[in-house]
């Protein structure tokens, strides 16, 4: 017989050698099939449950011997080997007491449980706070107590401690076959020097075990990514091939069919499948486009919604408010209604007195034999009592109505009333003397107001008492203080008037005084000016003179007797100069003498004008002040 060895074409002498080895099945080639072990582990967890660990990576327990709990046996093929080669069984038969084989009291041998410890719960997000230097001292029973809790949700997420936590913790320790023996009375004192490292060994333990059952969950994770990244490749088709090779090899024809069919609904059914979620997917995009274009849609309403909500702000305003009015009005009606309640009480007891009266009246009408003139005074009587009852009912009336036109009298007066007092506080108000910190109020309060939690009788009463007994005597210490300072104020007019009018006076005298010394001053410049004048034409004179000397000089030194001329000529130029000389220093010193003295008068002048406005100014003020 001829195998086949390829997918290739098939040669005439190979079909003929197929269909031999068909109609021999001896001949036929067998192609083992694939098995695969299925391998299940155990979990850690009490009753065979698997304990769910928070993600993170497996800690390496600390170095040194470790105790097996029971004698663990693999399910493969191979046992499993020991983490440490030095970990020896410390169970013990027959209930003994099994002595740890573990380091307990080496110090370094604690370290590193301790540290072992502090990264498991830091890792594991441990929600208190770590005692600090665990290695030296032990921790307080409560922080024990929340760190073996926290290990033991690890193991069971819904364990919670019970009223006594020694026995919960001696007995979980028990149901995860802790192979040391927890005694309730080292866990009574946690922190001491010889009960804390057997506490922490105990603790160590855990974590180891909770570190195993991590190690295998992840390994579970791991083989299930994988199992699922080929079913979601392309190791279903590799499969299909490989099968149906197995199929060419062994000439069995028939079973094509039947794979290619089973692979085509695989992958029907596949297809059936995606093509389910596309439609999905294509349901929430379609609902998220029509959430979006809602969303558009009431973004335009947002303009309309803020109105509407401030107008539903402002009723709720207006609501509020007629709330607390219909409130007060309901306090008014209540206290009106108490006293029509002890009003009605004091009706009802006189009717109850009435009918006792009537109940006992009959029986003695009932007791008693009545004659026929009896009867006739007893319907006389009740003539006479029904008239008398009709006449009441009509003073009742009368009353009535006298009642209701003295409330509506005592309404229209409690109006007046408030106007009254409005226009009251209005004008103490023009009169700054409200509020208590006004100018004339005088630390007293001036205020009027009904007090609206009393009845209307009493509170026209308190308020007439206040009337009568604070603010009026404080108006007439007002009115009396204000007579004082306006006659004081009066009385300083006066004065103050005077002392204008006397100014006015002095005003006009001064006035007078500065024309005088105004002509007085004109007097002296148009004297001035005429001097001036005549000094003029004096050295003008005088300068026509000398010139006329000048020229004589000037001929005489043509002459003989030139010497004597010219001395003489000489010695009347020096006497022209030295007279002309002192006239221009007399005039001079006149001109200075003038100004001064009319310089003097126009400051004097100046002087007084200005203090007389200032005492005008002054005095207007002080007269402002005494009309305010």
């Amino acid at each position: 017989m001829m195998r086949r060895t390829t997918l290739g074409p098939v040669s005439s002498s190979q079909l003929n050698a197929r269909s031999s080895a068909l109609r021999h099945p001896s001949t036929r080639v067998s192609v083992p099939s694939k098995s695969t072990a299925a391998m299940e582990r155990q979990s850690i967890g009490i009753a065979s449950r698997r304990v769910s660990t928070a993600a993170g990576t497996v800690r390496r327990p600390p170095i040194g011997p470790r105790a097996s709990m029971n004698a663990r046996q693999s399910v493969g093929a191979n046992r499993r080997n020991s983490t440490y080669s030095s970990r020896a069984s410390v169970s013990g038969r027959g209930g003994t007491r099994v002595v740890d084989p573990r380091p307990v009291t080496d110090r370094s041998f604690q370290n590193s449980c301790v540290q072992t410890l502090v990264e498991f719960l830091s890792e594991h997000m441990y929600d208190q706070a770590i005692p600090p230097a665990l290695a030296r001292r032990g921790p307080s029973k409560n922080d024990f107590k929340n760190m073996i809790l926290f290990l033991f949700k690890q193991v069971d997420p819904t364990f919670e401690f019970g009223p006594k936590f020694e026995e919960d913790v001696v007995q979980q320790l028990r149901d995860l076959r802790y192979p040391v023996s927890i005694s309730k009375t080292s866990l009574a004192a946690v922190g001491t020097p010889h009960t804390w490292p057997m506490l922490l060994m105990a603790m160590s333990w855990l974590i180891e075990l909770l570190s195993y059952d991590e190690a295998i969950q992840q390994a579970n994770d791991a083989e299930q990514d994988a199992e699922n990244d080929e079913e979601n490749g392309d190791k279903p088709f590799f499969k299909y091939l490989d099968a149906s090779y197995h199929v060419f090899l062994a000439g069995e024809d028939d079973k094509f069919e039947a794979l290619e069919k089973q692979e085509r609904e695989k992958l029907i059914a596949r297809n059936e499948v995606v093509k389910q979620e596309t439609s999905e997917l294509e349901q929430q995009r379609e609902e998220l486009k029509r959430r979006i274009e809602k969303a558009k849609r009431d973004k335009n309403t947002l303009a309309e919604l803020n109105s509407k909500k401030n107008d539903c702000e402002s009723d709720l305003f207006k609501f509020r408010k007629l709330v607390k009015d219909c409130e007060k009005a309901k306090i008014k009606l209540e206290k009106k209604l108490e006293s029509l309640v002890s009003v009605q009480q004091s009706c009802d007891e006189e009717l109850a007195a009435r009918q006792e009266e009537i109940k006992r009246l009959q029986t003695r009408i009932n007791n008693q034999e009545l004659s026929a003139h009896d009867i006739e005074q007893i319907g006389i009587e009740r003539a006479r009592l029904t008239e008398q009852l009709h006449q009441a009912f009509a003073q009742q009336d009368e009353l009535q109505k006298r009642i209701k036109n003295d409330e509506n009298r005592a309404a229209e007066i409690r109006d007046d009333l408030d106007a009254q007092i409005h226009k009251y506080m209005v004008t103490c108000k023009q009169l700054k003397m409200i509020p208590m910190t006004a100018k004339n109020s005088f630390n007293f309060d001036f205020a009027l107001e009904l007090d609206s939690s009393l009845e209307e009788l009493t509170a026209v009463q308190k308020l007439t008492h206040h009337l009568k007994t604070g603010i009026r005597q404080a108006a007439m210490h007002l009115k009396q203080n204000r007579i004082a300072r306006a006659n004081k104020g009066l009385d300083t007019a006066l004065e103050l008037d005077e002392e204008l009018q006397k100014c006015e006076n002095q005003l006009n005298v001064e006035i007078e005084s500065e024309k005088f010394w105004e002509s007085k001053a004109k007097k002296y410049a148009e004297q001035m000016l005429k001097e001036r004048e005549k000094r003029a034409e004096v050295f003008r004179r005088k300068t026509t003179a000398t010139e006329e000397v000048e020229k004589k000089i000037t001929q005489i030194s043509n002459g003989d007797n030139l010497a004597e001329e010219e001395a003489m000529s000489r010695q009347h130029l020096l006497d022209v100069r030295k007279t002309s000389v002192e006239m221009t220093e007399g005039y001079q010193a006149l001109i200075d003498k003038n100004q001064r003295a009319v310089t003097h008068a126009l400051m004097a002048c100046t002087n007084h004008k200005e203090m007389v406005d200032q005492a005008i100014l002054s005095l207007e003020t002080e007269v402002n002040k005494v009309e305010l």
